[in-house]
């Protein structure tokens, strides 16, 4: 309840109305991103390099594409020995997928298009890539992601039914993405990687319609929506948020995306109002419950 501190006579009460609605996710979707176009602002560059490593260099192109703008991104391994490793992992600004509200991930589907303009032999190697806790991970293990672009005219490549023990890192070959629905937000992209146990050389290579498919089990979610009253305390500056969550929101409000079960719901500090106390509140597939407090 909320009570005036000005007044030993007066005593203002908060109603607090809780109400949960079910958003039915029970069939597994798919997300996917892509692009066709690789406006260089979409795609920020990660240099990842063993031994002498090397450098990676990339340009938006408006023709020569499959069919028209493209990615044209130049390798250049430095000299061995003992050996020289140069990756180049490139993400999307906006291929963000978060499993603790979107669900866990079942597979994955990938597909680019490349082509070799200038090199020699397999090309650049390349496939899907992704970023999870500030760690890369590549799908670039021969016949479960690794994708040679090293063809003298623009070819598609695809693969189906990526896990997480598809993609590796050769400092931890051992540790794979966290694709459950505990697991922290993951990135998408591709990699261009070049290798030599002797010397230096430079690949030219493209890239264009990438996309990648993301097949989930959704989780199943509520909304959680708190009317304060009295208009009083509203308009003090009463607000509303679950524990553990960083946005205040005003009566009313409705909090989409809630996952299912037991959630603290606290109140904002109000100067010359006594803040009720926390509540616990159940969000529960297909039941709408109402709670008022008074």
């Amino acid at each position: 309840m909320w009570q005036n501190k000005s007044s030993q006579k007066v005593s203002i009460q908060l109603v607090i109305l809780f109400s949960t609605v079910m958003i039915s996710t029970c069939t597994k979707g798919a997300v996917t991103f892509s692009d066709a176009v690789f406006n260089t602002s979409d795609w920020q560059l990660t240099i990842d390099q063993d031994g002498n490593g090397g450098s990676v260099s990339f340009s938006q192109e408006s023709t020569g594409g499959n069919p028209d703008e493209h990615l044209r991104i130049t390798d250049t391994v430095n000299a061995a020995p003992p050996y020289s490793r140069i990756f180049g992992a490139f993400f999307h600004t906006s291929a963000i997928y978060i499993p603790q509200t979107q669900g866990k991930i079942v597979s994955l589907e990938y597909s680019e298009d490349s082509v070799m303009f200038k090199g020699l032999g397999d090309g650049q190697g390349s496939g899907l890539a992704l970023r999870q806790n500030g760690k890369l991970y590549y799908a670039y293990y021969p016949g479960s992601g690794l994708i040679y672009a090293n063809q003298s005219s623009w070819t598609p490549h695809s693969f189906t039914s990526l896990q997480a023990e598809n993609f590796g890192h050769w400092q931890n070959p051992d540790v794979h993405p966290d694709f459950s629905s505990e697991g922290s937000p993951i990135e998408f992209g591709f990699f261009r990687g070049n290798s030599t146990p002797s010397f230096s050389y430079s690949i030219i290579a493209g890239i264009d319609n990438w996309s990648v498919t993301i097949h989930n089990e959704p989780l199943e979610a509520g909304s959680l929506q708190v009317i304060i009253e009295p208009q009083e305390a509203v308009d003090a500056g009463a607000k509303w948020r679950r524990v553990g969550t960083a946005a205040w929101y005003d009566s009313g409000h409705m909090e989409m995306g809630i996952p299912i079960g037991e959630h603290i719901v606290q109140f904002k500090d109000v100067p010359g109002y006594i803040r009720p106390d926390d509540r616990t509140e159940m969000i529960y597939p297909n039941i709408i419950p109402c709670l008022t407090d008074i």
